[in-house]
């Protein structure tokens, strides 16, 4: 979980200065939990992003190629080569 560093550090440091300074609230997953709005969800969103214009690139490419025009590329199976041939080598 990503949180904003200078808040949680402008946080933090009021909180060493405090009396009481609870530091076991201080931990970051304890401190993402009571301040939500220091999330970041950037790099969740720009994940979904890119996921969603790689599908439409994929989906595009497709269409462009259509199914009579696509070239596959298969490996030979192994039984396809004879055994004597092989043992040539």
């Amino acid at each position: 979980m990503d949180i904003e560093p200078w808040t949680y550090l402008r946080e933090l440091l009021l909180r060493l200065h405090d009396d009481n300074p609870r530091l076991d609230e201080m931990l970051p997953d304890q401190w993402a939990i009571q301040h939500p709005e220091a999330v970041l969800n950037y790099r969740l969103k720009n994940l979904v992003a890119k996921r969603r214009l790689e599908v439409v690139a994929a989906v595009t490419r497709e269409q462009a190629i259509g199914p009579a025009d696509r070239q596959t590329h298969t490996m030979p199976r192994p039984d396809a080569y004879a055994f004597d041939e092989l043992t040539e080598l």
